[in-house]
């Protein structure tokens, strides 16, 4: 698998970037998101070409966008979130740019809906940044001996 997307070069990663992003968009925070990270994370200390920028994604275009519509709701048309919408969207909009993306989970529960939208919104989000060539890695230094890995 590592060949087949190495090999593809940056379609190859494209591709891996929506896989990983909407895996980690679906459930936000649950057993999904943690599978796409763990092989995010795999496949990043396995070799070069597997960055985590659509790991990161992933987590913080949910909560932010949420949080973003909450926060500018009846700005530019009538309001479409209550009042306490409109503070549990702050409080993702806060969460999210922490990179934590349990702060949407109440708008999803309130609307199932909006779970393709954010698979979608972190896909695109991705994909821009496979465009612009955007790269966030961890680097791991393996010493002879077998000692546990140093982060650079």
């Amino acid at each position: 698998m590592i060949d087949l997307f190495t090999q593809a070069g940056d379609a190859g990663r494209g591709v891996y970037s929506m896989v990983i992003a909407a895996g980690t968009a679906f459930d936000l925070g649950g057993p999904i998101n943690k599978a796409a990270g763990s092989v995010a994370l795999g496949l990043n200390g396995m070799g070069e070409g597997f960055d985590l920028i659509a790991r990161e994604l992933g987590i913080v275009i949910p909560p932010i966008g949420v949080g973003l519509a909450a926060l500018l709701d009846g700005r530019f048309r009538k309001p479409v979130f209550s009042a306490e919408e409109q503070t549990i969207g702050k409080t993702s909009l806060m969460l999210g740019l922490i990179g934590i993306s349990e702060g949407a989970i109440p708008f999803i529960l309130k609307n199932p809906k909006m779970i393709p939208i954010m698979i979608l919104g972190s896909i695109i989000g991705t994909q821009l940044a496979v465009v612009l060539d955007v790269w966030q890695s961890l680097h791991y230094q393996l010493y002879g001996d077998g000692s546990y890995p140093q982060t650079l």
